[in-house]
């Protein structure tokens, strides 16, 4: 994974603004980094606020920000793409997750549904 697209990421999800993390993400395709190389990058930069937010160092705010942001992105833009690379992949199973409704941890519901549908298994809301 290129230092350079986490640094795009990583500066982009730091400014809490969906909007700047959409247009750097679609950035990084439009020069030919791979969606999942993105992903990547996108889900060390979210370790990166979620350990911010351990420290203290920020607030439920910007993890919320952040995560909002982050699942625009993932089904805005990445997910599509991915599924439009035309990879073929067979299921190794179905997971159920759910939140309570409006709880913050659907942000984080939401990522990992995308990680689980990534790693080849079919899931239910």
């Amino acid at each position: 994974m290129s230092t350079n697209a986490i640094d795009i990421i990583r500066e982009a999800l730091n400014t809490f603004m969906a909007d700047e993390l959409l247009r750097s993400v679609k950035e990084l395709l439009d020069r030919g980094v791979n969606a999942m190389e993105v992903t990547e990058a996108l889900t060390s930069a979210l370790k990166e606020v979620g350990d911010k937010f351990d420290k203290r160092e920020l607030f439920l705010m910007h993890l919320a920000a952040a995560g909002d942001a982050a699942k625009r992105v993932l089904t805005e833009v990445l997910e599509p793409e991915i599924l439009r690379s035309g990879e073929k992949r067979s299921s190794l199973g179905t997971v159920v997750i759910g939140t309570v409704a409006g709880d913050i941890h659907d942000i984080g519901k939401n990522i990992v549904i995308f990680i689980i549908v990534l790693d080849y298994v079919t899931h239910a809301e």
